[in-house]
């Protein structure tokens, strides 16, 4: 895959998804919260008290997107190294979605060409 290609997620890994009894039932991307969705949650009641370890809580570094089968996405980046959480995780791309116009990370083998 290369910038600018089209992709999408295949029918074998939506399908394999599905049947996965230990996690999510589909598959997703991420992206960075932006100053404003921490802003809002700092101000939430979640982020009051403390943890069951006694430390203050921390807002959430990602926000995840649901990857559809039917939807086309635009590879931005075709090899990146992806901020997830508070460390970085490698075979990835960045990529496009047309539909909301939102950019975010998933992994590459997640997707195929458009033939």
């Amino acid at each position: 895959m290369y910038k600018g290609d089209l992709v999408r997620v295949p029918l074998r890994l939506m399908e394999t998804a599905k049947a996965n009894p230990y996690g999510a039932s589909y598959l997703y991307g991420w992206r960075r919260t932006t100053w404003e969705e921490k802003r809002v949650w700092y101000n939430s009641d979640e982020a009051k008290g403390m943890t069951d370890d006694g430390e203050t809580k921390l807002a959430p570094q990602d926000v995840s997107i649901k990857l559809d089968q039917d939807r086309i996405y635009v590879v931005v980046k075709a090899r990146t190294r992806a901020p997830r959480g508070y460390g970085v995780a490698a075979g990835c791309m960045t990529l496009l979605d047309t539909v909301t116009g939102v950019t975010f990370f998933s992994y590459r083998s997640n997707f195929q060409n458009v033939a």
